[in-house]
């Protein structure tokens, strides 16, 4: 990179080179660690190009991960459907917020996620859900990666571990009523609901109250809250919901 006027200056203190530039119009001094003239000179260009990418934010340093996750959750209520954004809320202040909350952004690092990821393990988390989880946190340094000014200037790799979706076994109608008289009364609604809908345990537990219609056994959902298309009718006469209804808002 040619030197300019306005770049700053490289000079000797000792063995090692300085690097001094204007920064929103005050010098700063920062040490190349660098003894050769030359391994200084890629140093300056290196932090020159930081600067005119702006990522040489003062702001960047300080912001810790618990602000990118509040940034995420609101930016969520906009972004993504209803459901999904409930979710992202509540992984974050139940499981993420209290692991990395507390953690500036820049020293976030893979070791963290690499003991993240033991920690969840140990108390029987699959390695599913604990992608899922690292994945709302690479989100919300992603959405801090693309804020101007930058609230994040560099992303930790994320050991994120291979998944098998296969889905292997069926419940046929006698192992179902079996299941179904075995469990509590508290689960059973939910059972019965999750078996003859096919909805995903996420966008179910999401469901709230006034959208059953316990009289003619109907549950409504918005469109930006499903990606089903038509309605589902149960086996059985007597199991609620009797189907699904949709309303474009």
């Amino acid at each position: 990179m040619a030197q300019r006027y306005g770049d700053g200056s490289l000079f000797k203190r000792g063995n090692v080179y300085y690097f001094q530039y204007f920064e929103d119009g005050k010098p700063r001094q920062v040490s190349t660690r660098c003894e050769r003239l030359d391994k200084a000179k890629k140093f300056r260009d290196r932090l020159l190009g930081k600067k005119l990418r702006g990522e040489l934010n003062d702001e960047a340093g300080r912001v810790t991960c618990g602000e990118l996750l509040d940034d995420l959750i609101a930016h969520s209520k906009t972004s993504v459907k209803e459901s999904t954004a409930r979710i992202w809320k509540w992984c974050i202040e139940a499981n993420i917020r209290p692991a990395f909350g507390h953690l500036k952004a820049v020293h976030l690092t893979t070791e963290h996620l690499n003991e993240y990821r033991s920690k969840r393990t140990a108390q029987k988390r699959s390695d599913v859900t604990v992608n899922r989880e690292l994945a709302i946190l690479r989100i919300a340094l992603n959405l801090g990666r693309k804020s101007t000014p930058p609230k994040v200037t560099q992303l930790p790799w994320f050991p994120m571990k291979k998944e098998d979706n296969a889905r292997q076994g069926f419940l046929g109608d006698d192992q179902y009523a079996k299941l179904r008289d075995a469990l509590p009364d508290y689960l059973r609604p939910l059972f019965i609901t999750a078996y003859f809908t096919g909805v995903r345990q996420g966008e179910l537990l999401a469901w709230r109250w006034e959208q059953v219609d316990w009289k003619d056994g109907f549950v409504t959902l918005k469109a930006s809250e499903t990606v089903m298309s038509r309605d589902l009718l149960p086996r059985h006469p007597l199991d609620i919901p009797r189907r699904i209804s949709h309303t474009s808002a």
